[in-house]
């Protein structure tokens, strides 16, 4: 065997395995048309010039991305193996995706003559959006041809990089795409006079080439009918008077789509009619739900849905096979009747729903519905049977509900399903109930329509008959019964004069307010209130309702939209105070206090106040028990007769003074509360940073006995054992002392420890967030945190927090004396600083604490460089929410906080990520004042309108990139720290590398700077403000930084 013969079976047992991994991480989204890409490179080919250019394509469109997308080189390797590193000798240009030789590296490519390297490359979007990244595997084989004195007689490598060429092709690519140039670029290059033709068979229904090695589909592939295609192509090459002919393989990979909906198998229904007596409790009704879909289940993305009015069923047991039929996919699942079953009533329909979600270029619906009737004959045998085609719901409704009262809504459907609902009228009845009730056309709710036509009528029993079709379906008809309820006499107080429209229930705050008040869309007049224990953030927030199991559901369904007085929790276009929007910017999506719409459009969530549950109003939805509705009457007490006229007419005189006072007092507190809620919009510029508040429940009563706590946390050390020396750190509440302990924490011998205090005459707020820092850091447990080590307490009842003690003080200290010393400062060993704070926070971030006040100055440095992440004082535990929502009006940190911090004081790990990106400037800018020169006033409007900070002097371009990630305006386009540990990681990697092929190292401050003019750095590390030497303690903060960097 030859040498070539044997590199090119080495080639081709490379390909094969990366095939293998091709085919086991396939990424989602973005693909690169040609996979584990073979390329052959002469030794001396031009520095900077291109020899492959990456090709991404969007595997759901099948056309190019349209997303922006960065391209990065991960890894380089080499086979075979050799002393001789080949890192460096390749790079990816990060926006067009073209492949080149190094101008940096340190290898001669000659060196490399024979050797392939592997290049693992990949495209993300640039928002970093990773799971969209696309992978390939470039190989570059070094070979033996020379440009000055080319080999141009006819060859294999004139035509093809390697016999076998493979393509993934996603099925929906259309035809004309072009797949890729047989033709290797390097060789069009090194011998642009030779004549190369490439040639597929005739009869190739697929694939098509112009003879110049362009590669053009004539029609699209199908998964479905073949997901592998191989084709032989030859190439004949004339040159230096000679004729030959070569052969390659293309193959080609077809990728499946979600372009199929989902059907059903032959002979399966999708209406069932159920006797009661089949069903059992805890076991599966005997009715088959499956569908069939012909694409895999790789792509395919199926939610099932129930609409099951009572909750009486369970899904279960779903399953999901693959290659049924010829590889079509499986999916069946079950209903299951809860435990608890009870059938309410002679009728009830339940559909279980099918829905393709991820359907693309379909023009069929990807939804397929199973319609199950429970029939009870024992209840109603008088009942006729239904035709196949009909259903029968039975519903509640009390006569004196208000205007646009929910009735029922038999299926659940979507306004965008193309679904038409109509009611027809019923001749037999007097009244027509097609005048007393009205339904939506494009989801089938049923509703009030003239409530005073409903309030004067007599019946007990209204029959409506509710008919609908769509593009698939044929007519089918539903019979509604709507039982009508009586309770006392009508109440002329909730409007049911001819005209009078109900009022709106979201107008009112409170809970006495809100279910002594009638409303618009309440069954039976008066409107239900929603408690909310904590002012956490929460989709579970205080509000007025007309019907608690409808609104607030998060969803401006089509009868709320028709009517904004209805539901404005879930319609409203403006959200203010503490809360955030919806789905799609529509209505409330969470709050943290009780929310009040007092115009249609407009919902302010404000003065969260803990209020004991009122007994709520039972109200009544389909088959729910009759509600009991309290009437009001008159207590007449039985000497009531005794009061002459003068006497009523005191009442009456005194009964209007008091009302006077009582509005008078109402519009004054109802002015002072919206203009307080207009303050609240942007953080507070006045109050001082430690006055934060721990959003729970809290009486005003002290903390409890700190001996106690300590006791039940294992966590006690005995005051005796502890020797306390200077102050270190001082604060306007609290202070950090240097001191000493003898056997603490499993440490035998004295140990050098941090103890935390609260000053004399703090109050009880106080006392509970150092009890809260306490419990959080008994939690936690890792080396880029500071470590708790004990606490303790003295005879008056002090709480002490003893912390390992961190000998090098803050990092902003650190880095700052680092300055002024004028030492070398190692490019590495900053951004090594970075990864430890990364790394700390990665962890915390796993134990859902988010930390708020991640700077620079809350970061220690310990024995050997190790930081420690600390001062907990404004982190919170959320363990009960992802989300944290900041009330108190402290000085708050406004140069380190996220944009959501700033607008709605929301707090997050993402905001979190912000303020990372912030102290990695600081630590790159060793020890710089974030936004230097720009008032804190106007840094909020900056940043929204997309100011961010320049790249600093000398740091790398990678490391400011990370930077900008960090500040992404949207928080959920950020990346999780995990990530952030990743990427650091990786350039400190490559950097490593590159400073170990550099003969100088990499110093700031005036000394040699790599690829930069010397002192390039020296104005932004000469432009810090004037820092004060006093009370300079590892623990300080207020002598670090001035006082308006942490107002707006």
């Amino acid at each position: 065997m030859t040498n070539g013969q044997s590199q090119r079976l080495d080639m081709k047992i490379l390909i094969s395995a990366l095939f293998v991994l091709f085919i086991c991480g396939r990424g989602n989204g973005v693909v690169f048309l040609q996979k584990t890409t073979p390329l052959l490179l002469p030794y001396d080919y031009p520095v900077g010039t291109t020899f492959y250019r990456l090709q991404p394509i969007d595997e759901h469109s099948g056309k190019s991305p349209e997303k922006a997308l960065t391209f990065h080189l991960l890894k380089s390797s080499v086979f075979p193996n050799n002393t001789k590193s080949g890192r460096g000798l390749f790079i990816v240009d990060e926006h067009t995706g073209s492949v080149v030789l190094s101008p940096h590296r340190k290898h001669s490519i000659s060196e490399f003559k024979g050797s392939t390297f592997v290049l693992d490359v990949v495209a993300v979007p640039t928002n970093h959006a990773t799971e969209d990244a696309a992978h390939d595997s470039v190989m570059v084989t070094i070979t033996e041809d020379n440009s000055s004195l080319p080999d141009c007689s006819p060859r294999e490598e004139l035509c093809f990089s390697s016999p076998e060429i493979i393509y993934q092709v996603p099925e929906i690519l259309p035809k004309g795409s072009v797949l890729g140039n047989l033709r290797p670029i390097p060789y069009s290059k090194l011998c642009p006079q030779a004549n190369v033709k490439y040639r597929l068979p005739s009869d190739d229904t697929f694939l098509e080439t112009n003879g110049d090695g362009k590669l053009v589909m004539k029609n699209s592939f199908d998964f479905e009918e073949a997901a592998h295609h191989e084709r032989n192509i030859s190439c004949k090459v004339r040159s230096n008077g000679e004729v030959d002919t070569f052969y390659a393989q293309v193959k080609i990979l077809v990728l499946d789509v979600d372009d199929n909906p989902p059907f059903i198998q032959n002979g399966t229904e999708t209406y069932e009619v159920l006797e009661a007596s089949q069903i059992s409790p805890g076991k599966p009704l005997p009715v088959q739900f499956t569908i069939l879909d012909r694409d895999s289940p790789s792509v395919n993305k199926i939610i099932i849905r129930k609409s099951d009015p009572l909750h009486l069923f369970n899904l279960r047991d779903t399953v999901i096979f693959h290659g049924i039929h010829g590889g079509h996919m499986l999916m069946n699942t079950v209903l299951v009747p809860k435990p608890q079953f009870q059938f309410p009533d002679s009728s009830y329909n339940v559909s279980v729903i099918f829905s393709d979600v991820s359907l693309v270029n379909s023009n069929e619906s990807g939804q397929i519905v199973f319609n199950v009737v429970i029939s009870n004959s024992s209840l109603d045998t008088t009942q006729p049977s239904l035709p196949p085609d009909e259903f029968q719901v039975v519903t509640n409704l009390f006569r004196h509900s208000a205007h646009h009262t929910r009735v029922v809504q038999p299926m659940e459907v979507k306004p965008h399903e193309g679904f038409f609902f109509r009611l027809i009228r019923d001749p037999n009845q007097r009244i027509l109930s097609n005048k007393i009730f009205g339904v939506t056309p494009k989801t089938g709710i049923v509703y009030i329509l003239d409530e005073v036509a409903l309030s004067r009528s007599t019946n007990k029993l209204f029959r409506l008959e509710l008919t609908w079709r769509n593009r698939n379906v044929t007519d089918r008809r539903c019979i509604i019964l709507v039982r009508v309820l009586d309770s006392g006499e009508p109440r002329s107080e909730c409007g049911v004069e001819p005209g009078h429209k109900f009022p709106s229930c979201a107008r009112h705050g409170n809970p006495d307010d809100c279910t002594t008040s009638c409303g618009r869309g309440a069954n039976g007049g008066y409107c239900q209130w929603r408690s909310q224990s904590f002012p956490t953030l929460t989709e579970e927030y205080a509000t007025c309702s007309p019907n608690l199991l409808t609104c607030p559901d998060g969803i401006c369904d089509e009868l709320e939209e028709l009517d904004p007085l209805l539901c404005p929790q879930d319609c409203a276009a403006v959200v203010h105070g503490q809360a955030i929007p919806g789905l799609h910017e529509k209505g409330i999506g969470k709050a943290a206090a009780p929310c009040v719409c007092n115009e249609p459009k407009v919902c302010v969530c404000h003065k969260f106040s803990p209020l004991p549950k009122p007994a709520s109003r039972s109200q009544t939805k389909t088959y729910k028990e009759t509600p009991n509705i309290k009437s009001r009457p008159l207590e007449l007490s039985e000497n009531w007769g005794g009061c002459g006229s003068q006497c009523i007419t005191m009442i009456v005189v005194v009964s209007l003074i008091v009302s006077g006072l009582v509005i008078t007092a109402g519009v004054l507190t109802y002015r002072r509360w919206i203009a307080h809620s207009k303050d609240d919009e942007l953080p507070s510029i006045t109050t001082p940073l430690n006055t934060s508040t721990f959003l729970v429940a809290r009486g005003a009563v002290e903390c409890p006995v700190h001996q106690s706590i300590l006791q039940e946390a294992k966590m006690e050390f005995p005051r005796d054992q502890l020797k306390l020396e200077e102050v270190i750190g001082e604060g306007e509440f609290g202070k950090v002392m240097k001191g000493t302990a003898k056997n603490i924490a499993n440490i035998s011998g004295t140990t050098t420890v941090a103890v935390k205090m609260l000053k004399d005459g703090s109050c009880p707020s106080e006392k509970r967030d150092l009890i809260s820092e306490l419990n959080l850091l008994k939690e936690i447990s890792h080396p880029n945190v500071i470590r708790l080590l004990g606490a303790s307490t003295d005879d008056n009842g002090q709480l002490y927090i003893i912390m390992e003690y961190a000998e090098h003080g803050s990092l902003i200290t650190y880095l700052r004396k680092l300055k002024v010393s004028n030492s070398d400062v190692n490019l590495l060993e900053l951004i090594a600083f970075t990864l430890q704070v990364a790394k700390g926070m990665n962890y915390l971030a796993s134990m859902k604490v988010v930390h708020r006040d991640l700077a620079a100055r809350n970061v220690l440095v310990a024995s050997g460089k190790v930081l420690k992440i600390s001062d907990f004082g404004l982190s919170r535990d959320v363990y009960e929410g992802d989300t944290y929502l900041k009330t108190s009006k402290s000085r708050v940190p406004v140069k380190w906080m996220a944009l959501e911090s700033l607008e709605n004081q929301l707090y997050t790990t993402k905001s979190d990520v912000w303020s990372f990106g912030i102290l990695m400037w600081e630590i790159i800018t060793v020890g710089g004042c974030p936004y230097p020169g720009i008032p804190t006033e106007r840094l909020f409007q900056l940043l929204k309108e997309g100011y961010r900070m320049a790249k600093p002097d000398n740091c790398p371009l990678e490391v400011y990139e990370i930077m900008k990630m960090c500040w992404l305006e949207k928080p959920s386009e950020r990346p999780h720290f995990k990530e952030l540990v990743y990427k650091i990681e990786f350039i400190l990697e490559d950097l490593s590398h590159q400073q170990a092929s550099q003969e100088e190292t990499v110093v700031f401050h005036g000394k040699r700077l790599r690829s930069r003019d010397d002192g390039s750095m020296l104005h932004q590390l000469t432009s810090f403000p004037k820092l004060s030497t006093q009370n300079m303690g590892p623990y300080e903060n207020q002598c670090l930084l001035s006082s308006n960097e942490f107002s707006v």
